[in-house]
């Protein structure tokens, strides 16, 4: 039995709520329904009167089709066996809200005032003060508490429609969101202005008055977006000087609501007429909300989050061979092309100088495997998931087809190229050092523009989004003026700028700026901590968590869903709208790795490798997995449970994804005409094989140097197994030196479809003193 209310929903004719008749009505459900609300800590009053307040706006027919295309599209994922679920599942209790008209217009207000602000506080301080002005008895009202899962049960609902790019749109016009690199921060006004034109936009669809007049900055704009989307209502915008902007109705048709962008000409809320100004809340009370500035869609995501800079960066042609040039670099590196260190290795030497910082060589943090993120599959993802960019495909499509040389080359070329015609003060005074680079507004810069948009096609080629999912204009803006600042820090310029090096470029391609980049994209933070730490580039110092929701969407790794040893063929992160549901139903924020165990496996020997036959049989060890979750107040943990007849390992699920991705791609093979290793064995060198296992004693390995390989080949759950164990215990000082202190460091490689010689002699260069390879 879902979710119902009795008769008599508490609204007259009018619009009005009738509180006493609500107050004495009935709801009725079963007791998971119930216990299904409790668990998202919602309790019934609020759902009943958000449901009645909700009344006031009357939705238009196209309205109500969007709302039921929008749940429509909301979709759902359960973690491996089903102990966990991401996104908006069956139980959630957004659907006990669409089974109604109110609980459309429910799911309208909620979901749209969740996008207002990225605190989802200021949403429920609205719906505190729009119960307050409609009359709610004190004892009847939600807490701000209640209010807030109210709407945090319907943030990212609306994640399919076209509302949050309509919003961007209108805000934009008003002209105070200022220009790319200004950090203006427009705050949504007072709540009180802000919810007594919400109640007069209610009382427009209803038919009760013919128009209103709304002056104020950008959340004006938003307004209008909200009844012009949702109710059908035609508006009007106007600048200051009442010069129109647009229009959504031709003119010999009314108007329901005229916009006036600027400066109000009076701060008082005029109640006795159809104008309501939004004031300021900085003048009015301490806490302010800073105001979301919506979506842009991915069509015109270039060109109207940065406006004529993307239109200048479109234009010019080299901005093409870049993209080619890198896509083609980006290849190299990940099936570890031979001439492709050699080649960087200056680069990133002279780059680690001027940053002033360890970086690790550019293939040691890679993580890009997947088809999309490197050589033409890169360069078809970008002109699908940016439309603007297929004017350059003439430019682009060539740079695949040339040698590592000649790309790196070209890269620089199209660098100098895109300096040439920028006329910013970085690229016109090299020397020029900003005080404080970070206070500063980010310039107005083609080539580092270029460089960012190419690091941010990679970094969503590593996750599974869907295109409805747009980014935020706040998040995009965000991103690169970290992206400049850092390369106009004071170091980086006193030192040089290194125009034309893809050295910043590889650095930045890693699993903690991906995830970090990503999370910003599409959630829409705007904060100088993260713009601190991109310039910087010390993401690698944030722990990254399995799991995370963020402004109604859930973030969540591969190795939740399903367990891979083939990199190459799954995406790192996977997005959706919604939230993270534990076993109990209990939502959470984020999920975080459980503690490394591990049951002592039984102890083989090794066995010195005299025939290569030997490694071709493949490993028939019966194994098991499955994800065990823990649930305490504020958290949830999970683990991955390997059991075989050896014991039990635990493992994290962003621990293991990081080790199968670290662990590949640094094992070069042409794939055919191999030579074979006819000395298996040397005073210096030993290779030995391990079936499965922990090492036994220290008098199995040699002084010098060892590899072993552990024989798991075609058992995906044993290869993995085979990393965990090694990854994580072999890898640590208080494991290796104990037993084996003369190995300061270890390695791990994993097989994909490199040949066995190809294999030893990556384990013999490698510059560690032990090499594990997962066959």
């Amino acid at each position: 039995m879902d979710l119902s209310f009795g008769r008599g929903s508490g609204f007259a004719q009018q619009g009005q709520v009738d509180w006493v008749a609500l107050s004495n009505n009935t709801v009725s459900a079963t007791v998971a329904v119930f216990a299904r609300l409790a668990a998202a800590k919602l309790d019934v009053q609020t759902v009943a009167i958000g449901h009645a307040l909700s009344g006031s706006f009357k939705l238009s027919i196209a309205g109500q089709r969007r709302i039921q295309s929008a749940l429509a599209d909301l979709k759902w994922r359960s973690s491996m066996n089903d102990v966990m679920w991401f996104g908006f599942g069956v139980q959630h209790p957004i659907r006990h809200l669409e089974r109604t008209e109110n609980g459309y217009s429910c799911i309208a207000l909620c979901g749209a005032l969740s996008t207002i602000s990225k605190d989802l506080e200021a949403a429920a301080v609205l719906l505190t003060e729009f119960a307050d002005i409609n009359g709610a008895p004190r004892h009847l009202r939600p807490s701000l508490h209640q209010w807030h899962g109210l709407v945090k049960a319907c943030a990212g609902s609306l994640m399919s429609t076209k509302f949050e790019c309509i919003a961007n749109q209108y805000m934009l016009l008003s002209g105070t969101l200022g220009e790319l690199g200004e950090k203006i921060h427009t705050n949504i006004g007072k709540p009180r202005d802000v919810v007594l034109a919400l109640n007069a936009i209610g009382r427009l669809s209803r038919g009760e008055i013919a128009a209103i007049t709304l002056a104020g900055g950008a959340i004006c704009g938003w307004l209008a977006a909200f009844a012009q989307f949702f109710m059908g209502l035609e508006i009007e915008l106007q600048d200051s000087n009442k010069n129109l902007l647009m229009k959504t109705v031709a003119e010999n048709k009314r108007v329901h609501i005229i916009v006036l962008f600027g400066e109000t000409p009076s701060p008082i809320v005029q109640l006795s007429s159809t104008s309501y100004h939004i004031r300021d809340v900085q003048s009015f009370m301490k806490r302010s909300y800073p105001l979301q500035t919506g979506r842009v869609p991915w069509d015109e995501a270039i060109q109207r989050t940065f406006g004529s800079l993307g239109t200048k960066l479109l234009k010019a042609k080299s901005f093409g061979t870049l993209i080619g040039s890198a896509a083609r670099i980006f290849a190299a590196v990940a099936y570890n092309d031979k001439d492709i260190l050699k080649l960087l290795n200056s680069e990133m030497k002279k780059y680690r100088e001027t940053r002033g910082v360890s970086m690790p060589e550019p293939d040691q943090n890679w993580i890009s495997y997947n088809s999309e993120s490197v050589g033409r599959g890169y360069v078809n993802f970008a002109l699908e998931r940016l439309p603007e960019l297929k004017c350059l495909r003439d430019t682009v499509e060539p740079c695949l087809g040339y040698s590592v040389h000649t790309a790196l080359a070209e890269y620089k070329a199209a660098t100098l190229k895109l300096e040439h015609i920028c006329h910013c003060k970085n690229c016109l005074c090299k020397d020029c050092v900003p005080q404080n680079p970070i206070s500063q507004r980010s310039p107005n810069c083609i080539y580092r523009f270029g460089e960012f948009i190419i690091i941010l096609l990679w970094q969503l080629s590593v996750a599974n989004v869907s295109t409805m999912i747009q980014p935020t204009q706040q998040g995009l803006q965000t991103l690169y003026d970290a992206w400049c600042i850092g390369s106009r820090s004071p170091s980086a310029i006193s030192k040089g700028n290194q125009a034309g090096s893809i050295a910043p470029l590889l650095c930045h391609l890693n699993a903690h700026t991906a995830y970090q980049s990503l999370n910003y994209i599409f959630a829409g933070h705007d904060d100088s901590p993260l713009i601190r730490r991109l310039t910087e580039y010390n993401f690698s110092k944030l722990k990254l968590f399995p799991a995370k929701a963020s402004q109604g969407l859930s973030f969540f790794v591969d190795t939740l869903v399903e367990i891979s040893d083939r990199p190459e063929t799954r995406k790192f992160l996977h997005i959706l709208p919604g939230t993270i549901e534990g076993p109990s139903g209990t939502y959470f924020d984020r999920i975080v790795d459980g503690d490394y165990l591990t049951q002592q496996y039984q102890e083989e020997e090794l066995k010195p490798l005299s025939d290569y036959t030997i490694l071709e049989e493949g490993n028939k060890t019966f194994l098991e997995s499955k994800l065990l979750v823990q649930e305490s107040l504020q958290k949830i943990s999970a683990s991955i449970q390997f059991s075989g007849p050896k014991g039990h390992i635990y493992i994290g699920p962003m621990e293991l994804q990081q080790a199968i991705l670290q662990s590949v791609g640094h094992i070069r093979c042409s794939g055919r005409g191999c030579d074979l290793i006819t000395e298996l064995e040397s005073p210096k060198n030993r290779i030995m094989v391990m079936e499965d296992g922990r090492l036994a004693t220290k008098g199995d390995l040699p002084p010098k140097r060892a590899v072993i390989l552990r024989k798991l080949t075609g058992n995906k759950l044993a290869r993995c197994v085979g990393l965990a164990v090694t990854k994580v215990v072999y890898d640590y000082d208080s494991f290796v030196r104990q037993p084996f202190p003369e190995f300061c460091r270890s390695d791990v490689l994993l097989r994909r479809d490199e040949c066995i010689p190809c294999c030893i002699r990556a384990g013999l260069a490698s510059q560690s003193s032990l090499t594990f390879i997962i066959l």
